[in-house]
């Protein structure tokens, strides 16, 4: 099989043409749009879809929408005193590279735990 039997997949195209390629994969791409005008045409057409839709306007929000929006209380006053919220923080360590990490896992899809205490 020679190396430009197969065309670029769509992931590849949007990729390619999103720059977000790694740069091996995106010389291997761009070789293989020298020699296939099928998958240049279609970078040409993702690329076009892609200008059109940053030049669009965002569609306005309904009035409505707002109003009920702005309706949504923000917090609900209680009485609680002071240290009767507490908060739990996951153990953190770093990785070899140097970023933070969770040194235990916590539950799936748990990323905080909070509690208030029933006395106060």
């Amino acid at each position: 099989m020679a190396v430009f039997d197969d065309h670029l997949t769509l992931d590849a195209i949007v990729a390619f043409t999103d720059g977000e390629m790694p740069l091996t994969a995106y010389q291997r791409a761009a070789a293989h749009l020298d020699r296939c005008t099928r998958c240049t045409e279609e970078v040409a057409e993702q690329a076009s879809a892609r200008e059109f839709l940053r030049s669009a306007q965002a569609p306005a929000m309904p009035r409505s929408l707002w109003e009920a929006l702005r309706s949504i209380p923000i917090a609900v006053p209680g009485r609680c005193q002071p240290g009767a919220v507490r908060a739990e923080v996951a153990p953190v360590e770093r990785s070899r590279a140097g970023l933070p990490r969770l040194r235990e896992r916590a539950p799936r899809g748990v990323v905080a735990r909070w509690s208030v205490d029933p006395r106060s």
